[in-house]
């Protein structure tokens, strides 16, 4: 996930809200992301799941229903967002034009199943793809200006896991795409760019160093098994722990919400000093 943190507006005649203190956040990725972009339509299959019962179950947001959110819950965007000050991720783009969709907390434009170096399904848009669609918003009639941009990115890192084992192609898939951002960035502003090491606190909850407890600490199921499980993806069926509060891993990708609560804590530090944020926000 990429995501641009930009200078609110001019306050509005006749005063200021937090609102518009708050730094507008557009979001670009993929399903870690992702908050409803992609469509709902089930002829979509497995790619509209997110959608689907049993996903949303513990988002008391949204009513705990789904949302378009890839876990039981909040995704790794809407704790980002309420580091910020915001109450969640800001809204999907959906497709539509600007003065349609702008709101003052900014744009997620992150859609489950993109990528950086793959190429992803048919009408799923990627990264550049992504970017390019907020550069044809702010080319097009407005109504606020931006300020300058603050850039946040984090390596598109996961730990792939395959119900008791780990995935190591999907993870050295990550790992050769690591590599590859670190050189990219390497000589960047540091006070305008920022890295977040997600794999690294992942694989320390998930798959921990020798003599750490932090998982222990954290969740009390096997690290490695997730909380819902398909046993027919055809047909829809999965099985259903439950408490995903005490699991990491919501199914064999997808961190639960209590999971990426887990890894944004960890993270919360640095991204405030990163952005100059003085009011902590309790996640």
């Amino acid at each position: 996930m990429v995501t641009i943190t930009i200078s609110p507006p001019p306050p509005p005649p006749g005063g200021t809200s937090k609102e518009h203190r708050t730094p507008m956040l557009f979001v670009f990725g993929d399903d870690f992301a992702d908050n409803g972009n992609m469509e709902s339509d089930p002829g979509l299959g497995i790619a509209s799941r997110s959608w689907r019962y049993p996903f949303g179950i513990s988002d008391t947001a949204h009513a705990r229903k789904p949302s378009g959110r890839y876990s039981d819950g909040l995704v790794q965007s809407d704790f980002l967002a309420k580091i910020m000050g915001h109450r969640a991720s800001p809204p999907a783009y959906l497709g539509d034009e600007w003065g349609d969709v702008m709101d003052p907390t900014g744009l997620n434009f992150a859609f489950g199943e993109s990528g950086v170096m793959e190429v992803p399904p048919d009408g799923v848009p990627n990264l550049a793809k992504q970017v390019r669609l907020l550069g044809h918003l702010c080319r097009g009639p407005r109504p606020q200006g931006l300020g300058g941009a603050r850039r946040l990115l984090r390596q598109r890192l996961r730990q792939f896991h395959q119900r008791r084992s780990c995935d190591d192609d999907g993870n050295a898939d990550s790992d050769r795409h690591n590599k590859a951002l670190r050189d990219r960035l390497a000589g960047e502003d540091d006070d305008k760019v920022m890295l977040l090491d997600v794999n690294s606190i992942i694989t320390d909850l998930v798959a921990p160093r020798e003599g750490s407890t932090l998982y222990d600490r954290q969740f009390t199921a096997p690290r490695l098994q997730a909380c819902c499980n398909a046993t027919d993806l055809g047909a829809g069926g999965y099985s259903l722990c439950d408490h995903p509060e005490n699991y990491f891993f919501w199914d064999n990708v997808h961190p639960t919400q209590a999971g990426w609560r887990a890894v944004m804590q960890l993270l919360q530090g640095p991204i405030m000093a990163f952005l100059g944020i003085s009011n902590l926000e309790h996640l």
